[in-house]
């Protein structure tokens, strides 16, 4: 069974009910309703792929490295983004350390 992200959707608070569903062109949702009776909430409905690892945040990784390589960024104008030296073992720490976005599915939460 695959992990499901629901886009943009906060923790509903007091609803009736929420159902999963598919809209004509064949996407997955999630519909969120209301005790009030107004018209429900919809969001998109992203399907993980099976087995994945801990989704992490890239940009934080980013800026993590960035930081860490202390002055030794230079512009490189053969590649589209920028070029720096770190050892592997930096880069592994600085991966480990991403913030988890999502678990691994099963929990795993480093994904090892």
């Amino acid at each position: 069974m695959a992990d499901l992200l629901i886009r943009g959707m906060e923790m509903p608070k007091y609803t009736t009910k929420a159902e999963f569903g598919i809209d004509a062109d064949g996407n997955p949702l999630c519909m969120v309703y209301h005790e009030d009776g107004t018209e429900p909430d919809i969001y998109d409905v992203v399907p993980l792929p099976e087995g994945h690892r801990r989704l992490i945040d890239a940009d934080a990784l980013i800026r993590a490295m960035f930081t860490a390589s202390d002055g030794t960024i230079m512009r490189n104008t053969n590649i589209d983004g920028w070029h720096f030296e770190m050892r592997y073992k930096d880069i592994k720490k600085h991966i480990r350390n991403a913030p988890t976005i999502v678990p691994a599915e099963g929990g795993n939460a480093d994904g090892n």
